[in-house]
């Protein structure tokens, strides 16, 4: 189930768009697809955001996967706070490795290559 507020914007855009009548459900299901299924609400406040094929949370891409969200955040406080989750969780795992591009959900890291320092944090070299 949305938040409200995503809800209300779904059917503003539905409402908006009469002249294109496939549109606004494409939007509905686009733009509450990260909600239903990345976002995962940890027990340490934090929030990893599933970015792709596997269970790794990208810094990058989780930034732009909730960037739609952000303006619904002002006035909708649980999303606001999975939002700030998903800065701590970048924040406080990644801040003191610069070279650091992703994350697991985890501690252990089952992909090989990469090496994983505390927190779950894995350095694979800088992203220009």
């Amino acid at each position: 189930m949305l938040p409200r507020s995503m809800q209300m914007l779904v059917d503003l855009v539905a409402d908006c768009l009469p002249q294109f009548p496939r549109l606004p459900a494409m939007f509905a299901a686009t733009f509450a697809n990260t909600f239903a299924t990345s976002l995962r609400p940890q027990p340490d406040g934090s929030t990893f955001v599933l970015t792709g094929d596997i269970p790794a949370m990208w810094l990058r891409d989780s930034a732009a996967q909730v960037r739609p969200y952000l303006r619904l955040a002002a006035q909708d406080e649980a999303l606001a706070a999975l939002i700030a989750g998903v800065v701590a969780r970048q924040g406080g795992a990644g801040a003191d490795r610069p070279l650091c591009q992703r994350l697991q959900r985890g501690r252990q890291c089952p992909l090989p290559q990469p090496r994983q320092d505390r927190d779950g944090a894995m350095d694979m070299g800088a992203e220009v």
